[in-house]
């Protein structure tokens, strides 16, 4: 699809299943083309709960756009995504942090592969929940998280690709280069970058800084100024070992 609305799906009410083999891809013509998403779950002004569904031997290509956004008014919007999602300068599934907005619950199976060559490749600034189970996430950030909860478990793999950095932005993704919401659980999987509890504001709230608990994985840090330790609950210990090239693993 091209032109001015490149917006391939729009799901407001009910479940969009796509299955099968293929591609879903939308291109701009021009700058003036509006649309955040090739896929978007969810309307600011319509109580409804919508689902999508991608199976794995779909994908979606957002050369020019994010690829998935989910959010909306109703009490929940729903994703379940096995399949791959692949941009360029936007993140590969982000949603919508307004306090008006419902929660999301998202589920992201082991067959998935998130990718963003330039951009944090997920965002989460909304309430509600999202589950990794042994994906593959890839981005110049891996996960940045500003509410809700993640729990990340069977064998994923999440890689951040930039160096690391942040500039504080209250109304989209402030970095790069980290791995890692107020509630993030690590049970297992790879972590190839930093972890870390980072603010964007100059006066932060305290009831509103996150928390990260780490009871299993591989990590392997881009520097040396993040600990994973403190993210270690009482009771557990992860065995850090350095690399013939003087990389640290744990």
């Amino acid at each position: 699809i091209k032109g001015n609305d490149v917006r391939v799906f729009h799901v407001i009410d009910g479940t969009l299943t796509l299955t099968g083999e293929g591609t879903v891809t939308s291109q701009r013509e021009s700058s003036l083309d509006q649309s955040s998403s090739v896929i978007r779950v969810g309307d600011n002004s319509t109580d409804t709960s919508p689902n999508l569904v991608i199976d794995k031997d779909v994908t979606i290509d957002a050369p020019d756009t994010y690829g998935v956004t989910i959010f909306g008014k109703s009490d929940k919007q729903t994703a379940t995504i096995n399949g791959k999602i692949i941009t360029d300068s936007s993140s590969a599934l982000s949603g919508n942090g307004s306090n008006e907005f419902g929660e999301t619950e998202i589920t992201i199976g082991s067959s998935a592969v998130l990718e963003s060559k330039n951009a944090v490749a997920i965002y989460q600034p909304q309430r509600g929940t999202l589950n990794i189970e042994g994906a593959t996430v890839i981005g110049k950030g891996g996960i940045e998280a500003k509410a809700g909860t993640i729990n990340i478990s069977g064998d994923a793999n999440i890689t951040a690709t930039g160096e690391p950095s942040q500039v504080p932005n209250g109304n989209g993704t402030s970095t790069s280069g980290y791995a890692g919401s107020p509630i993030v659980n690590i049970e297992d999987g790879t972590v190839n970058g930093d972890v870390a509890i980072l603010n964007d504001s100059t006066n932060p709230m305290p009831e509103r800084e996150g928390d990260i608990n780490i009871t299993g994985g591989i990590f392997t840090p881009a520097t040396n100024e993040y600990d994973i330790k403190p993210f270690l609950p009482e009771g557990h210990s992860l065995k850090e070992v350095v690399d013939a090239n003087g990389n640290k693993h744990y």
